[in-house]
């Protein structure tokens, strides 16, 4: 689909930028490492970024398991559950019985060495945002900073800048976080500045000029 856009379009094969939220944004760091891992393809996206996307799949799948044991909140145990399935149907197993194939999948792994697959970000730019209100998190769903997908990005970014990559950048918000109903939610797009995620792409775009 995006060869096809890109064609469609006529945009160069390197000058765009992937993104999104959430388990989105975990598809698309994942699709900038695939590409990135391609040495002969002519499709690499220039930058990726991503809305509080989940990027360790051991530490998620710990955290449905205790949400769905804590039993607190009903969304939190429905979307437990779903995760669980989805991982040990995708994974072939849990971290227990088949944790290889957590760190191999995963953008990021803590338990793997240096981060697992974060090496194949070492060359892209790329932004996280995520707005850790660990306050809004306990009081309503139960979950401490282990439970939360910040934990994974500031892993992740912290591990691209040993690595050397100058272009890894952690946006962290506070209080941004609210739902199209108004509803709070630190989980939101709304965390994003837009104008200002268009002006990063834009002298992104300039320094390919």
């Amino acid at each position: 689909m995006i060869k096809e856009e890109l064609c469609n379009y006529s945009v160069p094969g390197n000058k765009f930028v992937i993104g999104g939220m959430s388990a989105a944004g975990t598809g698309a760091i994942r699709y900038a490492q695939y590409c990135s891992g391609q040495i002969k393809s002519t499709i690499k996206p220039i930058a990726v970024f991503a809305v509080d996307p989940p990027l360790d799949y051991e530490r998620l799948w710990n955290e449905a398991e205790k949400s769905v044991q804590r039993n607190f909140n009903n969304d939190a145990v429905a979307e437990g559950k779903s995760i669980m399935t989805l991982l040990k149907t995708a994974l072939h197993g849990t971290p227990g019985t088949n944790s290889s194939a957590y760190r191999i999948k995963s953008p990021f792994c803590y338990s793997a060495a240096n981060g697992g697959n974060a090496y194949l970000l070492n060359n892209l730019a790329l932004r996280l945002y995520i707005e850790p209100d660990i306050d809004w998190w306990i009081e309503n769903r139960r979950k401490d900073y282990g439970d939360i997908n910040a934990i994974d990005n500031a892993g992740l970014i912290n591990q691209l800048k040993i690595n050397g990559n100058k272009n890894a950048e952690l946006i962290v918000s506070s209080h941004k976080g609210y739902r199209e109903d108004g509803s709070r939610h630190p989980h939101s797009w709304s965390i994003l500045d837009e104008s200002e995620l268009l002006d990063w792409c834009s002298r992104l775009f300039a320094t390919m000029q």
